[in-house]
């Protein structure tokens, strides 16, 4: 401890490229905020006139940039063997000391403009579920990041079979470590049918618009536009082909969208932990603890369900609320049905998909149209007294909502098998979520008037994340609900009893 006391001898700093890049990602808020104070003061209730707005975006840049350079200067981390220590703040200083027995994980992210100049970012997870659950460890060189692997590894806080590796060094690690192995890597017949079915064709003509609204801005092209679309639609056989060739281009943009990431996604594991390596441009390699994973999530949309396809999300205490880095929650984005329950069930037992469901009353259809009657009779009226010419987006509106709940109160059911829960929650797209009662923070129990005269009730599961996850499970019978809630206080006392 004596060496911390000359802080600036002794903490490794971030490069001072880290500035630039720290600016250049705070420009896009000052655009935002520039805009905002626009918009502000062209109406009448503006506090100041437009010529102030200069002065305030000055103010806020200067003030940016001093906040960056100081964040900067204060920032500095040491790994000792006693743990690590970092220190921070812009205008008040901080210090932190984390011991390595609560470093229980390493995630590894490489944003393309990272890999151009050789760096990395580290993400050491803590194990909690605030705000200070992880460490960022921001432009990192390649040594840099395995010195402090290997610093960890050292002193015992993560096991050597633990840390993500990179790509060339499978084959060593395969053979020092052969309990952990991999179990899935994603096809290319995946990720074009799974780009295919998740609707980013659509986007595709989002970005064709906002890209003609932003030329149109500066240059006049829409006499262009006009005559291609003439063109076009001159006859039958260039329209064919101006549709193959849009077909084309958004599949081609929806397939290499998926792919940059996507591409290279594999799942491994071990006794303990699950290993996810994806994407090509950014690059994201982490790893969960088991023990950390509180549910998991098998979603099937409308698309996939005509090729069979499902995503599989976890539910976990690693979640971050970093916006620059985050662990990501997909297990399998495109995966067969019968796969993925093979994998879980092999991979988490705990989390094995039910075979039998038991589906919710007929009747719960009713308060689940009396609970969204009010938004489709809102929307038509509103449709009817201001956009009369729109009446076929009420006639979508109400369509939707009818099919989704009546399908809700035919197909969702539920499932409880020892200490494990299976929902199936059913509208347009469907989900299956698994958990346990042994993962479950808090219950709780709702019943409204109409569902006391049909007997029926409502209760909702909360899940430690990061936020805390709440599921709700509307319209069961009443004495599912207290069944449920029954088990889990005894529960409650159970632990209590042990605790004490």
């Amino acid at each position: 401890m004596d060496s911390l006391k000359n802080p600036e001898t002794v903490y490794k700093r971030l490069p001072p490229l880290w500035i630039g890049l720290k600016a250049l990602r705070s420009l896009k808020e000052i655009i935002f905020f520039t805009i905002f104070l626009s918009v502000v003061t062209t109406t009448r209730f503006s506090p100041f006139s437009f010529g102030y707005v200069k002065w305030i975006i000055a103010t806020y840049g200067i003030y940016k940039v001093i906040s960056i350079v100081l964040e900067w200067k204060n920032f500095g981390y040491l790994f000792d063997n006693e743990g690590l220590h970092i220190k921070s703040g812009r205008f008040i200083k901080m210090n932190r000391h984390i011991p390595y027995q609560r470093i229980q994980g390493i995630n590894e992210y490489t944003p393309f403009f990272h890999r151009l100049l050789g760096l990395t970012i580290l993400l050491l997870d803590l194990g909690a579920n605030d705000k200070k659950s992880s460490v960022k460890l921001d432009m990192l060189t390649k040594n840099s990041s395995k010195e402090i692997k290997h610093s960890l590894i050292k002193y015992g806080s993560i096991p050597k079979d633990n840390v993500n590796i990179e790509e060339n060094e499978q084959e060593v690690i395969l053979k020092e470590h052969p309990l952990r192995k991999t179990i899935y890597h994603i096809s290319n017949k995946e990720i074009v049918i799974g780009s295919v079915t998740s609707l980013k064709l659509i986007l595709f003509f989002t970005l064709l618009y906002s890209v003609y609204e932003n030329i149109e801005r500066f240059f006049s092209v829409e006499l262009d536009v006009e005559r291609v679309v003439n063109y076009f639609t001159s006859s039958w056989w260039l329209m064919s082909l101006g549709v193959v060739t849009l077909i084309i281009l958004s599949t081609a943009y929806g397939v290499l969208k998926t792919y940059l990431r996507y591409g290279g996604f594999s799942v491994a594991l071990d006794q303990h932990r699950i290993y996810i390596s994806k994407g090509r441009v950014n690059k994201t390699d982490f790893s969960i603890p088991k023990n950390n994973i509180q549910a998991v999530s098998i979603k099937y949309s409308l698309l996939y369900r005509l090729t069979g396809l499902v995503k599989v999300r976890i539910i976990s205490t690693n979640d971050s609320d970093n916006q620059e880095v985050q662990t990501s929650n997909v297990l399998f984005p495109f995966i067969n049905e019968k796969k993925a329950r093979s994998l879980i069930g092999g991979m988490l037992p705990e989390f094995r998909v039910h075979d039998s469901i038991t589906t919710v009353p007929k009747k719960s259809t009713i308060p689940k149209l009396m609970r969204t009657c009010y938004l489709w009779l809102a929307a038509i009226v509103a449709i009817y007294l201001y956009l009369p010419s729109f009446w076929y987006i009420a006639f979508v509106l109400v369509s939707y909502t009818l099919i989704s709940q009546i399908r809700s109160g035919l197909f969702s059911g539920y499932s409880f098998e020892g200490d494990s829960i299976q929902l199936k929650k059913c509208r347009i797209s469907s989900s299956v979520i698994i958990t346990s009662r042994s993962r479950l923070e808090e219950l709780r129990f709702s019943q409204t008037l109409i569902q006391r005269i049909l007997g029926l009730s409502s209760f909702a599961m909360v899940l430690r994340s990061n936020p805390a996850k709440t599921t709700r499970m509307l319209d069961v019978p009443f004495k599912v609900s207290m069944e449920l809630y029954t088990m889990f206080e005894k529960d409650a006392v159970r632990k209590g009893e042990l605790s004490a």
